[in-house]
This record gives structure tokens, C-alpha cells and sequence, in this order.
């Protein structure tokens, strides 16, 4: 199923999403998404949450401590790594 989302998201357990984002995600501390999606937004990972991106994200990709990606797109931004 495709789905168009508009607005911020916070992801608090194992997720996937289809489509078109525009808005930011969160991915809170466990979580992990499954993001064959475009996104027109920022992504931050909490720590310990997982991410796997088959989209193009026109964003930041923000990762903390622990946080896995898997990136198989295109991103028009930068990947911040955060050490706290």
C-alpha cells in the first residue's frame, strides 16, 4: 500500500512506510523503519533505533549513538553523527 503522509512523525515501534513523506521523522530509542518512501524532511535516529531508506530523502539524516542506517538512495543532505 502507497501512502502520502504531510506532518512529523514519530516512529515508536517497528514501522514501514510506502509512498511520499514531507515532514520530519523521529525514530525513537529500539525502533527501526522500513522507508521505501521520498521523504522532504529531516530524519533523526535515537539511539539503539534502526533505519533502511529505498527513498530519496531531501533532508538531514541526524544519527545518534547506535543508530543503524541502511542506505540504498539518494540523499540531498548531510548524514550528523552525534557521539553523546
Amino acid at each position: 500500500m502507497t501512502t502520502n503522509l504531510e506532518g512529523d512523525l514519530t516512529i515508536e515501534r517497528d514501522t514501514s512506510i510506502n509512498g511520499k513523506v514531507i515532514g520530519c521523522i523521529n525514530v525513537l530509542p529500539g525502533a527501526s523503519l522500513d522507508l521505501n518512501a521520498d521523504v522532504i524532511g529531516n530524519i533523526t535516529l535515537q539511539q539503539y533505533s534502526r533505519i533502511s531508506v529505498r527513498g530519496n530523502v531531501h533532508g538531514n539524516i541526524i544519527r545518534h549513538k547506535s543508530a543503524g542506517i541502511e542506505l540504498l538512495s539518494k540523499i540531498d543532505g548531510e548524514i550528523i553523527n552525534y557521539r553523546k
